[in-house]
């Protein structure tokens, strides 16, 4: 015969005192043998002592109380999606758009394109031709290849049939760049930008400023020359006058060389003013010295009666 602990764990639907066995939430632990019990309870750290059916009572207790609850162990099969059938992705052949613009860049107004005043007719600066559209395009948040559909807005004479018998070929701005620097630019470009780099020497009288602007500007277009080679060519081309008075290791960039540059020339100036006092002072003694002189060379004694 079974034992009274072995007739409680095969019924679970026996009278349980005050506990509700309508609870669907709490129904799987009417179904817990002993072993499973005593895990549950040691799990929570409640006391193992007493039968089967008092365990369960407080495992139940201990759950409503508002203590944690454990999910029920039951584990549920899954049930797989069900399986459809889709037609393999067709191939479609797209025919290549001139521009690939992004859907979110609008295009650009013909007329805010007018009020630029930028034009290229093939026989101006090329060089500052593209450096003013990127100017433009960073001061406008504007992207490089909203410029491509523009272009004949940009482009006069000779220039714009050469972008009507290419346009094909750009995709991209850094293509059409490409080949404007190719068909526009000299052959030896970066070659003759270095030898006139070399060459821009400071001129007699001419304001350091303005040297600086234009070597600054060959130098930025060469793009190939670090800080350190840009101010070796800024001051190496000085005029004499100036190196002899700024050392190499007065300055570390542009700013402190030009701030030293306007520190010579304001001595200079100085210096300047200083000698041509000395020089205008002794003038004027000797002139008024040589006046009295003559005067008492010249003069007729008084006649005397």
């Amino acid at each position: 015969m079974a034992t009274e602990e072995e007739k409680e764990e095969m019924d679970p639907n026996e009278d349980t005192g005050n506990i509700e066995l309508g609870d669907l939430r709490l129904s799987w632990i009417y179904k817990l043998r002993k072993d499973q019990i005593d895990a549950e309870l040691r799990k929570f750290r409640l006391d193992l002592t007493g039968t089967v059916e008092e365990k369960k009572r407080r495992l139940i207790r201990f759950i409503r109380e508002g203590c944690t609850s454990p999910l029920s162990p039951a584990v549920f099969p899954s049930i797989p999606p069900p399986f459809s059938l889709q037609p393999p992705p067709v191939a479609r052949a797209t025919a290549a758009l001139p521009y690939r613009l992004a859907p979110e860049s609008p295009a650009l107004d013909p007329w805010q394109v007018h009020k630029w005043n930028t034009h290229f007719n093939g026989k101006g600066d090329p060089a500052a031709f593209l450096e003013r559209l990127d100017e433009i395009c960073s001061y406008t948040n504007i992207r490089q290849e909203q410029l491509l559909p523009v272009l004949p807005e940009l482009l006069q004479g000779p220039a714009l049939l050469w972008y009507r018998n290419n346009k094909s070929h750009w995709d991209t701005w850094a293509k059409f760049t490409r080949d404007f620097r190719t068909f526009y630019f000299p052959v030896n470009y970066l070659e003759n930008l270095e030898a006139d780099i070399s060459r821009r020497l400071q001129k007699p009288d001419e304001p350091a400023t303005n040297y600086l602007t234009d070597l600054q500007t060959l130098v930025r277009r060469h793009g190939d020359l670090n800080p350190e080679q840009e101010l070796r060519w800024l001051y190496r081309n000085l005029l004499p006058d100036y190196r002899q008075y700024i050392r190499r290791n007065d300055f570390t960039d542009v700013s402190s060389l030009t701030a030293k540059i306007k520190e010579f020339e304001l001595l200079r100036e100085e210096v300047r003013q200083v000698y041509d006092e000395e020089e205008l002072i002794p003038r004027r003694n000797t002139t008024r010295r040589f006046e009295n002189r003559s005067s008492e060379q010249y003069s007729v004694p008084p006649r005397q009666a």
